[in-house]
């Protein structure tokens, strides 16, 4: 729940509130359904945003806030091999300006994220939450319509993140385990003009590679993923309706999407999405 204040002064508004996050979880011992531990914690976090319009297109914005996220788990080669740990509190601080007119706009924002994060001791090869992550960044997304019935949207975020007080400080520094130093996407929609209703999608991302260790040694490639669809909107007994046709990974390309610690996490094969939604 968030609750707020806002206070409104001409092109001036200045958001106050307190959110409360809950996080219950259940651990199981390897092999077992025996409950090795549980957490039920919960956590009241303040929230701040300022936003200024110095024009009518131009809005200047700042915020903080902070979440609770899971804990993570010990990997194969740690003492306490499977176990989950507490979930831990992450903090936001973002910058930035927006510019929006009827026709084109974009976002620049620069942000910084604090975030503990663990690692296995070496002496007693416990994992454990025992450092930190600063993740330092500058995300831009622009938007548009340049000609009537073809939208496109692209977005980049540049990410320098690193590891900090670490185990003896010996990979203070690096680059943590699965975050990727940038990200690229591209996407676009045209309204196909002899099929009036009849939209074609197409999108591309792009991810950097990311390391699977905390000494920066080992690491998935980079990749990317191309999708396209359609997408088709009509009456249906006086009822807006859309039918929706999605192949992702169009090529059928087989990469690994990310990696937490020792474990990957694979990319979707190809696969078709089909969907109708309507509104009463």
């Amino acid at each position: 729940t968030t609750p707020g204040l806002f206070v409104i002064a001409g092109n001036v508004l200045f958001t106050i509130g307190a959110r409360h996050q809950q996080l219950h979880q259940n651990n199981y011992t390897v092999g077992t359904d025996t409950v090795s531990n549980t957490f039920d914690q919960s956590i009241n976090t303040p929230i701040f945003g300022l936003v200024v319009k110095p024009t009518e297109n131009i809005s200047l914005f700042a915020n903080r806030a902070e979440s609770l996220a899971a804990g993570q788990t010990a990997p194969i080669g740690a003492a306490n091999v499977g176990q989950t740990l507490a979930p831990n509190r992450t903090k936001q601080y973002e910058v930035g300006a927006k510019y929006d007119s009827n026709h084109f706009g974009g976002t620049l924002s620069l942000f910084q994220i604090e975030q503990p994060t663990a690692y296995t001791d070496s002496s007693t090869m416990i994992f454990g939450t025992n450092g930190t992550q600063r993740h330092r960044g500058i995300e831009l997304s622009v938007y548009g319509e340049p000609v009537k019935g073809v939208r496109l949207l692209a977005g980049a975020t540049l990410l320098n993140a690193k590891q900090l007080d670490t185990n003896g400080g010996v990979t203070d520094g690096y680059r943590p385990i699965g975050v990727p130093s940038y990200l690229f996407n591209v996407s676009g929609e045209y309204d196909l003009p002899w099929v009036p209703g009849l939209t074609f999608d197409a999108a591309w991302i792009h991810t950097s590679n990311q390391y699977l260790d905390a000494q920066n040694k080992l690491s998935i490639p980079a990749w990317d993923r191309f999708d396209i669809g359609l997408r088709y909107t009509v009456d249906v007994y006086k009822h807006p309706t859309t039918f929706r046709a999605t192949v992702q990974n169009v090529t059928n390309k087989a990469y690994w999407a990310s990696t937490t610690g020792a474990y990957l996490t694979q990319g979707k094969p190809r696969t078709l999405l089909m969907s109708v939604t309507t509104d009463f």
